[in-house]
């Protein structure tokens, strides 16, 4: 297992749109991917329990991959959150 703790940026936090696109990063690998934000923890590849998690401004998050090709679906998938100026 590989993870990686990121804080997120958009004064929005994880809204709709950029879940959606993380989610859709995330089902391009055969990893296990997680979300962890405190105690709560969510598939990444669930969008709807994504954003039940309510990820505000400033939230520390964990990124975590699990599996096959566990280091690139995690690289992927950070990569993706730079890029939508998500972390």
């Amino acid at each position: 297992m590989v993870h990686e703790k990121v804080t997120i940026i958009d004064p929005i936090g994880l809204h709709a749109r950029p879940t959606s696109i993380l989610v859709n990063e995330a089902k391009k690998y055969e990893s296990k991917m997680t979300i962890r934000y405190g105690e709560k923890e969510a598939s990444l590849v669930a969008m709807l329990k994504v954003l039940a998690l309510a990820v505000a401004e400033g939230a520390e998050v964990e990124i975590s991959a699990e599996g096959s090709d566990e280091e690139d679906a995690l690289k992927g998938v950070i990569a993706v959150m730079k890029s939508n100026n998500l972390i």
